[in-house]
């Protein structure tokens, strides 16, 4: 079985690695152009990135440390609602979701609604509460402690439904790659020519600038370039612009002195800016709607949020979308090469994992070795559901009460609402905990996700909130709260835990 992997990106790499560990006997062949870098902005990743390096039997310290990485346990989204600074997505949950974030909700209108004081709920507790529960108040809870370090089986350390991580793009490129090299995947430098296929329209053959290397399967992995599936395949695109209308960014860097352990997605006057932290700096970009504002006022509103020093690496224009078909006979688009959301919740390199899950998976597997056009149609309709939940979820984030411009105040009624949401909200005002909505979720965001971002940006109805008080929401939010401080010296600070592991040569 040879596999062909055209090139040399995260989702390439991703991609080579998953491949040579799951398809039994194949060769694969990662064809990485030195004439192209990478796009070097995709420095956030999502739970399932944890998991594929633990299922690749890949240290995440070794991420870490060769890739000047951190730890990513959610996100804090500022100023993206007007009665509170932030409200936080966080990966860690203590307790069953859905009955955690509702009896917070409702301790939370028992505070405000009854006039008790927040002393009563003891402040030293909610500042350690660093789960996304804590959306509902202005606490920062403390994210900066890694739970479960140092006091558990080194197997365990981290738990990768709670952790993500950070890194540097350009490291983790040279990272991937020589693991690849260690464990038998080739890697040339070379450039792509066209390919040669035949009666069934299966590729048999990618031609190079210097070689011809024969396939079984391919993966296009070319970024935004989309040679195989866009190019060769002309595969139908979904345009995503009239509901998403943010189609650039300016990359930045800023100096760093303590890493945090989460994401800081931050609102703008016309978009938002990201600020992932890494060991040496902050990664950032403003992505932003150029009909409303030019690259020299984004630039302006840049430095004015974060000062004259900016280092401005990289613009980039895109258009939110993705291929209805991105499996094509015996080729598979990944990454890039398969569609593009704008980076809001690091959504790129967790939908190519997902589809590598799949294609790997005992029901798709025969689609290595002969063609069903029932099986494609399956991937491809599975791949469509989990654009099409991100694209929803993405849009989600947008409908707020933030009025301070047209961006922000007009964003419904200038950009097409997906008909989901409108479900979703009106299923939301009815009954805040239906288990209509959680029950026809897919994979990739759960119920609580969904209703971290609602809740966050204020869309509640606060009768609703009222309808679901009762005489138990104090004694409930309390035992929570009491659950995570028992937790608490089970942690250590992130920066101590990577000079544990950088510095004293434990993991070099």
């Amino acid at each position: 079985m040879n596999i062909v992997v055209l090139g040399g990106g995260t989702a390439g790499y991703i991609a080579a690695l998953s491949l040579n560990k799951k398809v039994s006997g194949a060769r694969v062949v990662v064809v990485d152009s030195s004439k192209y870098g990478p796009i070097g902005v995709g420095e956030g990743t999502t739970l399932n990135f944890s998991r594929l390096l633990k299922e690749l039997d890949i240290d995440i310290d070794d991420i870490l440390v060769h890739a000047g990485g951190t730890v990513k346990t959610g996100i804090k989204f500022t100023n993206w609602g007007t009665k509170q600074s932030h409200y936080w997505h966080s990966f860690s949950n203590p307790t069953m979701e859905q009955r955690s974030l509702q009896n917070f909700i409702k301790s939370k209108s028992l505070l405000k609604d009854q006039s008790l004081n927040y002393s009563e709920f003891s402040l030293s507790k909610l500042k350690d509460f660093s789960s996304v529960i804590a959306s509902a108040i202005d606490k920062d809870g403390n994210l900066n402690k890694i739970s479960h370090f140092g006091s558990i089986a080194e197997e365990d350390k981290f738990d990768t439904s709670s952790y993500a991580v950070h890194f540097d793009a350009g490291k983790v490129l040279s990272f991937l790659r020589g693991i690849a090299l260690s464990r038998g995947v080739e890697v040339v430098d070379d450039e792509f020519a066209n390919v040669e296929q035949d009666s069934f329209g299966n590729i048999k053959s990618v031609k190079l600038l210097s070689r011809v290397l024969d396939c079984d399967f391919v993966i296009d992995a070319t970024g935004t370039n989309r040679l195989l599936v866009g190019e060769h395949f002309n595969s139908d695109w979904v345009d995503l612009s009239n509901s998403l209308p943010c189609n650039s960014a300016l990359a930045f860097w800023l100096p760093i002195d303590d890493p945090t352990v989460y994401t800081e997605s931050i609102a703008m006057d016309f978009g938002w800016c990201w600020k992932i932290p890494l060991q040496e700096r902050f990664g950032c970009g403003y992505v932003y709607d150029s009909s409303m504002i030019t690259k020299k006022e984004a630039i302006r509103e840049i430095k004015n949020r974060f000062g004259e020093n900016v280092d401005i690496r990289k613009h980039i224009e895109f258009k939110s979308g993705y291929f209805k078909t991105p499996l094509r006979n015996n080729c598979l688009a990944v990454g890039l090469s398969s569609g593009f959301f704008e980076p809001l919740e690091a959504t790129s390199i967790s939908i190519s994992i997902e589809l590598l899950n799949a294609l790997t998976s005992d029901y798709f597997s025969e689609l290595f070795h002969n063609n069903s056009e029932k099986k494609e149609k399956e991937f491809n309709d599975l791949f469509c559901m989990l654009n099409e939940e991100v694209f929803c979820f993405i849009y989600l984030h947008y409908i707020t009460n933030k009025t301070n411009t047209d961006f922000w105040s007009k964003f419904v009624k200038n950009n097409v609402m997906p008909n989901k949401i409108s479900a979703f909200l009106n299923n939301m005002n009815n009954d805040l905990f239906s288990s209509e909505f959680i029950q026809n979720q897919s994979n990739v965001f759960d119920w609580f996700s969904w209703v971290t971002v609602y809740a966050g940006n204020e869309l509640y109805n606060s009768d609703t909130i009222m309808r679901l008080l009762d005489s138990k929401s104090e004694l409930v939010y309390n035992n929570i709260v009491k659950e995570i401080d028992s937790k608490k010296h089970l942690s250590i600070p992130l920066n101590k835990y990577l000079d544990n592991i950088i510095n004293k040569g434990e993991k070099v």
